[in-house]
């Protein structure tokens, strides 16, 4: 595993928000911890992407009717087997949270990039 990276923001526009931009071509993102919490009383529907919502997956879908609503999603996990299994991007396609509301959402992703050569 590479160096651990961490996105911290508060995307407020509707639509499409990248919170992580693409790695490049042989590069994946590789998301350890996402943190989604409603930062206003309006509530906001926060659907999480590997690339653009229109032709993404999406990952997760988050109803955050309150302030202070949200998620914290766990990306690594241990299975019965005793194997360990993560949540990975495609090659080259950023994280997109996408907002139903112009209201912020405070965002934080623990994140490393990981290459695809050879897998």
């Amino acid at each position: 595993m590479s160096a651990l990276l961490i996105y911290s923001g508060a995307p407020a526009s509707a639509g499409d928000n990248t919170l992580v931009a693409a790695p490049g071509a042989g590069s994946r993102i590789c998301p350890v911890l996402i943190k989604e919490q409603g930062d206003t009383a309006t509530a906001d529907k926060l659907l999480l992407y590997d690339g653009p919502s229109a032709s993404g997956t999406k990952l997760d879908t988050t109803l955050a009717q309150n302030q202070g609503d949200g998620a914290v999603l766990t990306c690594i996990f241990r299975c019965d087997d005793g194997q360990t299994r993560q949540i990975k991007c495609s090659e080259n396609k950023a994280l997109v949270l996408n907002k139903a509301q112009a209201v912020a959402t405070n965002v934080t992703v623990w994140y490393y990039l990981e290459s695809t050569f050879g897998s």
